[in-house]
């Protein structure tokens, strides 16, 4: 059984209990990491029936992949002004 097929079957199960698609992503991704966890949030949404961008923005939002952007506080300008200030001492 493919991977796909895993998730799908997965899927199908989790509506028969009448869980709702983020409590089935929490199930599918609770013991995987890196970027098979971002492979199965694809073939989350695939089974689901969104689009890749889509299933990886609603992960992001639940919290079950992390952003791929800095936080706001580390980012560029922010670290110049910190290491400015820095050698300002």
């Amino acid at each position: 059984m493919s991977l796909a097929s895993e998730v799908a079957a997965a899927v199908a199960i989790g509506r028969e209990y009448g869980w709702d698609d983020l409590k089935i992503l929490k199930h599918i991704t609770r013991n995987v990491g890196g970027e098979q966890r971002r492979e199965m949030v694809i073939l989350w949404g695939d089974a689901i029936g969104i689009e890749p961008n889509v299933a990886l923005q609603r992960a992001r939002a639940a919290g079950e992949i992390p952003s791929t952007h800095p936080p706001r506080s580390l980012k560029e300008g922010t670290l110049h002004r910190i290491a400015r200030a820095d050698t300002a001492e």
